[in-house]
């Protein structure tokens, strides 16, 4: 039966953020604030036997997910490139020095602007990381621009600000074997042969997902920055994590 959640809730008063919970089995889901784009997106809190598990979907750094994730069984996090490589695989190039200013500009602008609305930089996530008291048994990037060339860098950005700890970076048909004893990190077996359904193609043209009370696009129109982790703290002006460093 499906159900409308209240996105700002956190918890703060207890039972205000839970999702579903069946005393029988012991299965307890509750939900925070995402920061993407909008104000509305959620990440889940899954916790069984003893066992615990956060999905944030798409979200920039956040304190919520810091205050949640302390003691973690698994975390599941996305992760993105930094602006400036994200900007270079969409144009097919491997220097910025390869096309005019006026295309890279354009390029990584884009970028940024989806990075800084939605998403979280691999090095942001890796300090992200470090603030997690205690540490997640396992880190799980997911929504990664995984590639021979990213995967080397994302673990040195992680790394720089979370030295130990057990992370992964997320493929197709891996496998998350979870009991209180360890986690086992496998890959499915998948028929060659399985059907696949065609896609439907739609030909009407509704008003943008995120947009002003005018109904133009803004994708920021609806974000909800309050509790983003700054890449640089005001108070201080100390760096947090470099927005496109590797």
């Amino acid at each position: 039966m499906p159900i409308e959640l209240d996105w700002s809730k956190t918890g703060s008063t207890p039972g205000d953020n839970v999702a579903y919970d069946n005393k029988t089995t012991g299965v307890k889901i509750t939900h925070f604030p995402a920061i993407h784009d909008r104000k509305g997106s959620i990440s889940y809190k899954l916790e069984w036997n003893g066992l615990s598990m956060i999905f944030t979907g798409d979200t920039k750094p956040n304190y919520y997910l810091i205050q949640q994730a302390g003691g973690l069984t698994v975390l599941i996090h996305e992760m993105v490139v930094p602006a400036e490589v994200w900007a270079m695989k969409n144009l097919h190039i491997t220097n910025k020095d390869q096309v005019s200013s006026q295309v890279w500009n354009a390029a990584y602008n884009y970028a940024l602007a989806v990075q800084n609305s939605s998403h979280t930089p691999q090095g942001a996530w890796g300090y992200v990381l470090s603030q997690i008291k205690p540490a997640p048994k396992l880190a799980v990037a997911t929504h990664f621009q995984a590639t021979d060339d990213t995967i080397d860098s994302a673990m040195k950005s992680i790394r720089d600000h979370y030295p130990k700890g057990d992370v992964t970076i997320a493929a197709d048909f891996m496998v998350l074997n979870v009991k209180s004893s360890g986690i086992t990190k496998r890959r499915a077996v998948v028929s060659d042969w399985a059907w696949y359904p065609v896609a439907t193609i739609h030909s009407d043209v509704n008003v943008p997902k995120y947009h002003n009370a005018d109904g133009s696009s803004n994708p920021y129109a609806q974000i909800d920055a309050s509790q983003a982790v700054p890449a640089t703290d005001p108070t201080t002006g100390k760096v947090n994590y470099k927005e496109d460093g590797y």
